[in-house]
């Protein structure tokens, strides 16, 4: 069985990373509009659910199929120390940051805090993430429970993606009995399991993503898409886990298949912003906060003007602010360590991972 490299793999990885932080990032603008009345379309909360129902789930079967890649038949528990502190640093320094910039501008944005609630977020980190970053919070949480399945249940990705289901089961039951558990996020680990678990079942079976595959997976998304625009269908329940599936699958497929017929230049430049996704998610808030807050300062009223300025100031900002901390010697300081591409690994062969 070949082991050779496969550097288009990881090319495409990172494209459909890349891809993924800009739909967030424009999401996170749209939403920064709306709630300053800016965006006063009556559908507009369907179009975001449109938008939500994957691009978060997206990034969960993204990180799966890494972990899956990158960590072999390894024992993930002796690399915990290094993965903990990759996701732990930045989590903890940029919440920090993010809360002290948002207590510092007062009124200026649109969920002031007062220093009761600035408090309650700095001792509160270890139980409640703040804001945005739930996601990094939620995805500690998931590979510690890969970490431990994996252990347990000796590498079988079938195994653990059972368990996810049932655990995404469980996570719907306690919704719709009590709402979602804030406390350790718990019912949004029990949803993001299992999209971890299906990216890393995904990663040990590369060759599954056929053109049935893509062709199924495509039109059952419309459909879904279809439900929410059309019909108001809500993604806070068993739907939006099979809408969350369907989607990601057809996107990640969409973008494996079709890579070899982008153009180079432009795959290139898709994949360096996925390899720069860490340095755009903590930082993209702020800045394109107050990128929303200049522009209403100068009076500027267009709400494409907004809209543009508020994406590029969070994608292509975070990129020239990381930067600038480098050279100042304060990336490491900040959870940023310098971008580094990483080596081609070989494609996991089917069947490598049960």
């Amino acid at each position: 069985m070949s082991t050779t490299p496969q550097p288009a793999r990881l090319v495409w990885l990172d494209a459909r990373r890349g891809l993924t932080i800009v739909l967030m990032v424009a999401g996170h603008v749209a939403r920064g509009l709306w709630a300053t009345g800016r965006i006063d379309w009556p559908d507009y909360r369907l179009y975001d659910a449109a938008l939500y129902v994957f691009h978060g789930p997206l990034f969960f079967v993204l990180c799966g199929i890494t972990l899956c890649c990158a960590g072999g038949r390894g024992r993930l528990l002796d690399d915990w120390p290094r993965r903990l502190g990759r996701l732990a640093h930045p989590y903890l320094v940029w919440t920090l940051i993010t809360a002290t910039a948002t207590l510092a501008m007062g009124g200026a944005v649109n969920n002031p805090l007062g220093w009761s609630a600035f408090l309650t977020i700095v001792l509160g980190m270890p139980v409640w993430p703040y804001s945005i970053f739930w996601f990094l919070y939620v995805l500690i949480l998931c590979q510690i429970a890969m970490a431990i399945l994996r252990e347990r249940l000796g590498h079988s990705a079938g195994s653990i993606l059972v368990l996810s289901v049932a655990g995404l089961g469980a996570g719907y039951a306690i919704r719709a009995l009590v709402g979602p558990i804030e406390a350790f996020q718990v019912t949004t680990v029990l949803t993001m399991f299992f999209f971890f678990s299906w990216g890393h079942w995904l990663g040990a079976r590369p060759d599954i993503l056929t053109r049935r595959v893509l062709l199924v997976s495509c039109i059952l998304s419309l459909l879904c898409w279809g439900a929410i625009l059309g019909r108001g269908w809500t993604i806070d329940t068993p739907f939006g886990g099979f809408a969350g599936l369907c989607i990601t699958t057809c996107l990640i497929a969409l973008v494996r298949r079709g890579a070899g017929s982008v153009p180079g230049a432009v795959m290139a430049a898709a994949a360096y912003v996925g390899i720069m996704s860490m340095e755009i998610y903590v930082i993209h808030h702020l800045l394109a906060g107050v990128a929303r807050i200049t522009l209403s300062r100068l009076g500027v009223e267009a709400l494409w003007i907004h809209g543009a300025v508020g994406l590029i100031a969070g994608v292509v900002g975070p990129i020239l602010v990381a930067a600038l901390f480098r050279r100042a010697g304060v990336a490491a300081l900040l959870g940023l360590p310098p971008p580094r591409r990483p080596a081609p690994v070989a494609q996991p062969a089917v069947g490598a991972v049960r």
